[in-house]
């Protein structure tokens, strides 16, 4: 998966899923989606920030289980400073950025 993150002014965290046609037919993508949808409702508290998340699917987030894409949203979010102890500790406010996976799930 990728994971953009855009810091705003607000009080709320907002989710944004994305499964283009390369993630498969309807029913893969539809997999795909409830699943990064799943994973950010189940860990929304552990996340500190406010701002926009937008996750992008890949193809092989089909074979993927839900606690793998949770682990990876995860390790994604640390690296983009919204969870563990450098969360909301970002000097670059107000910018995007994008955290992307070696595995590309």
């Amino acid at each position: 998966m990728t994971f953009w993150f855009r810091r705003y002014d607000t009080d709320v965290l907002r989710l944004g899923v994305v499964a283009g046609a390369r993630t498969g037919k309807a029913v893969q993508r539809n997999r795909a989606r409830r699943l990064l949808r799943e994973a950010f409702r189940l860990n929304r508290e552990k996340l500190h920030g406010n701002g926009d998340i937008v996750l992008s699917a890949r193809s092989s987030i089909c074979d993927t289980t839900y606690g793998e894409v949770s682990r990876e949203l995860l390790e994604l979010a640390r690296r983009a400073g919204l969870y563990g102890d450098r969360a909301g500790s970002d000097p670059r406010k107000g910018h995007a950025r994008q955290a992307s996976s070696k595995d590309r799930i």
